[in-house]
């Protein structure tokens, strides 16, 4: 996220962290990226974020998720 320009910018317990974009055009966006699966509303979190990514980065969502999937895999952590 950061290499991308985003800034992280609380955690919420270790449910979830809020992130944060802006760029020289004036482009804001913040997702909320949740750190487990069996969260409440994970699905609809992931669709937001994955959206806002998209939309901002200009990047299609499967290879966000591809993204996401290989740094889970590389680093342990469920995705």
């Amino acid at each position: 996220m950061k290499t991308h320009g985003w800034q992280k910018q609380k955690e919420l317990g270790d449910l979830a962290e809020i992130w944060s974009y802006q760029n020289s055009s004036d482009i804001q966006a913040n997702i909320i990226l949740p750190h487990y699966t069996d969260i409440p509303g994970y699905p609809m979190s992931m669709s937001i974020m994955l959206a806002t990514l998209e939309s901002v980065l200009q990047i299609p969502q499967l290879e966000i998720l591809n993204s996401i999937l290989k740094f889970s895999k590389d680093t342990n952590i469920d995705a």
